[in-house]
Formats: C-alpha cells, sequence, structure tokens
C-alpha cells in the first residue's frame, strides 16, 4: 500500500513539474503570425502518389534551391526514393537543406546523416529537446510541413514522406489528405519562415537568392504558429465570422475550452456545423479522447461523420463555402497551443470549390454519428474517453 501512495505521489509530483515547465515554456514564446496577403496558383492534392510525382519533379528541376521540412521522413521505397533525389540535387550544386522534427523524425540514422552530408544536402533535426525547459522543448514539437523550390513553388498540406502516405501501410489502408501547391510570391514568405527554424535549430543563416516573385490568380496568406496566436488570432474571428456553415475536417478533435466555446456559439447563431474525424485511428487515445467533445457538439445541433474509406489525415476548415484553411494544424489543443504548425489561408478563387468539392465526397464516405451511437460506446472506449480527458491538453 505504502508502495502504490509512493508511486501516485511520483507520478503527481511529475504531472505538475511537466505542466509547471509547459506553462513555463509557452510564456516565452513570442507571437509572430504577421504575414502578406499573396496572390497565387493553387493545385490541391488528396492522393500521395499525385503530390509526390509533382513534389518530386519540382525537386528534381530545381536550378538554386530546394528547402524542406517535414515532420515525418521514413525509412522505407518511397523516403528513400526521396533522399537520393535531394542527394543528386546536392550534388549538381543546388543548395539543399532538409529538416526534419526530432521525434517525427526518429527512424533518420546517424548513417542516413552521414550519406546525406557526403553528398552536399545540408540536414538538421528540429527542436531538440533541452535541458532547460525539458518538458516544454520535448512537447513543443516542429509539425510543419514546409517545401520551397526556387522561391515560387511552395507546398503545405498533411502529408510526410513514407509508404503508409501513398495507402501502403496495412494498418490504415488507403490514406485521405490534404495538399495544395502555390505558385506565386507567398514562396518567400515560406522561406523567411523556414530561414527562422533552421537558424534556430542549427544557428546558420541561410544564403541569400536573387528570384523575381510571380503572382497568380488567388488570394491567400502563410500562417505559421509556434503554440501561441492560432486562435486568438486568426480562428476566432474566423468562426464567429461564419453565417451560414462551417466544416472542420481533422484526424484529431481535442479542442480547448475557449475553442469550444466559439463553436457551440455558432450552433446558437443557427450556424450549420459539420465535424468529419477518422474512424481508424493512428494515435493512442486521440480517437477516444474526441468523444466527449463530438458528442456535447451533437447535442448542440452539429452534425458529427466518422470516415470510413481508410485513414483520414487532412486538416481542412472550410467557412461559409467561400473560406479555406488547408495545412498542418489539427483542431486539438497541440496545434494550437504547442506545436509549430504552418497553415494556408486561402481567400477566394476556385480552390475553394475544389476543396469544397472533395469535401463532399468524403462526407459521402463517412458514416453520421446520432446520440444512440455514442450511448451504445463500449466500455473500454467510455474508459479511455474518460482517461483521455485528464490529458487531453498534450493529445
Amino acid at each position: 500500500m505504502r508502495q502504490l501512495l509512493f508511486l501516485l505521489l511520483c507520478i503527481g509530483i511529475l504531472v505538475i513539474w511537466m505542466n509547471a515547465d509547459v506553462e513555463v515554456g509557452r510564456n516565452s514564446v513570442k507571437e509572430n503570425l504577421i504575414s502578406q496577403i499573396r496572390y497565387g496558383d493553387f493545385k490541391l492534392y488528396v492522393d500521395g502518389n499525385d503530390l509526390y510525382r509533382d513534389l518530386f519533379a519540382d525537386i528534381d528541376q530545381a536550378k538554386q534551391y530546394i528547402y524542406l521540412h517535414f515532420y515525418i521522413v521514413g525509412k522505407d521505397k518511397v523516403s528513400k526514393k526521396f533522399l537520393q533525389l535531394l542527394k543528386q540535387k546536392a550534388a549538381s550544386g543546388v543548395d539543399v537543406k532538409l529538416s526534419v522534427d526530432r521525434v517525427g523524425g526518429y527512424k533518420i540514422n546517424k548513417k542516413t546523416i552521414q550519406e546525406l552530408e557526403q553528398s552536399g544536402v545540408q540536414f538538421t533535426f528540429s527542436k531538440k529537446p533541452r535541458f532547460k525547459n525539458f518538458f516544454y522543448t520535448l512537447h513543443n514539437r516542429n509539425h510543419r510541413r514546409i517545401a520551397v523550390v526556387d522561391g515560387n513553388i511552395s507546398y503545405v498540406g498533411g502529408f510526410n514522406i513514407g509508404n503508409e502516405y501513398l495507402g501502403e501501410d496495412p494498418r490504415f489502408g488507403k490514406w485521405r489528405d490534404y495538399h495544395v501547391r502555390i505558385t506565386g510570391s507567398g514562396a518567400q514568405d515560406m522561406k523567411s519562415q523556414f530561414a527562422k527554424d533552421w537558424e534556430l535549430d542549427t544557428g546558420k543563416e541561410l544564403s541569400p537568392h536573387e528570384i523575381t516573385p510571380i503572382q497568380g490568380s488567388n488570394k491567400y496568406r502563410y500562417v505559421f504558429t509556434d503554440g501561441k496566436g492560432l486562435w486568438t488570432t486568426y480562428y476566432k474571428e474566423m468562426i464567429q465570422s461564419a453565417k451560414t456553415s462551417i466544416v472542420i475536417a481533422t484526424p484529431y478533435f481535442v479542442p480547448s475550452k475557449e475553442m469550444m466555446t466559439g463553436l457551440q456559439n455558432a450552433l446558437q447563431r443557427g450556424v450549420r456545423l459539420q465535424i468529419l474525424v477518422p474512424f481508424k485511428s493512428d494515435a493512442l487515445l486521440l480517437k477516444q479522447a474526441a468523444y466527449s467533445y463530438l458528442e456535447k457538439l451533437l447535442r448542440s445541433g452539429a452534425e458529427i461523420y466518422q470516415y470510413r474509406n481508410g485513414f483520414f489525415h487532412g486538416k481542412v476548415t472550410l467557412i461559409d463555402d467561400k473560406f479555406a484553411d488547408i495545412g498542418t494544424a489539427n483542431f486539438d489543443n497541440r496545434s494550437f497551443y504547442i506545436n509549430a504548425e504552418s497553415d494556408c489561408f486561402i481567400y477566394e478563387g476556385k480552390i475553394i470549390g475544389e476543396i469544397q468539392h472533395s469535401l463532399q465526397r468524403d462526407f459521402q464516405q463517412a458514416k453520421q454519428f446520432s446520440e444512440k451511437d455514442f450511448e451504445k460506446m463500449n466500455m473500454w472506449d467510455k474508459f479511455l474517453a474518460r482517461v483521455s480527458m485528464v490529458l487531453s491538453f498534450y493529445l
């Protein structure tokens, strides 16, 4: 009995220490969200094969530089093809820099890094945990996806590099995601953010490159966050401005109290709220963690759907069928209050209609939940849902 009490005491002290450490770390971060309105031309991807085909082609055709950050790069067939292409471009004289999150990139070993560097690729792990503010630096992941090629081509969205994003992992089956390729002047904003992250991770500045920015036809802006401002500066106003409809498609739905309040207020105004989450999950507790929030919103009038045609990993918000956000931020505490994220806010253009049409197909391949479905949850899921509530800020 004494041993159990001692263990519980130690766990309690550890949790208190972790919460305090994370809060100190978050308070030390400055909000830096200002980005300009840009104009570009979009291409939407929901299939990994299509995305990799175009991304690899852009990399292959690069003349000056290739700057890339992914949360995850695997060690499978497509990852090796990706890394081999980077080595070839670096050997040809192109400035190639690759950054991968220190936790998400755990499959990248020393041998791989040595081979990259011997070919001329400059590599770094991003956001390595430090002794000072250990828990905060452990939780504060660089969840961005950044791809900039020669100053006028950029990519952002939910895909990483790995065979699972091609639907080749039997655990998940078909992989559904959202990513965009943009040609336009916003690439310089993405390059600037990559430069800030690179200097923070390596202590080195990027070399200058002479690029003449081009203009496209669709109004958008990049928004880069590091655990602050995504809700208060952008999403709060977006939700409040909604007049007819809000669509949220996300693999992880664990909102904060203020995020829930914003959605419930929208429902009270008569706004139609549709939420799409996956039936399958790739992360422990996150499926069950969403249940209590989804049930509350369902009882308030929201429409809740579970995607059934494989695994849904896209991060998309659509307001009044007129404004869209595609990026890396999930609709959860971790993305809004801890992680470094990259999102693209799209204000006009035919790309909005393409996103709307794609989401309609996703909802057609989903099951709509009713109150009875939540009542029929098995005891194990109910238990995990209660456990996850305690850990919701870190999920």
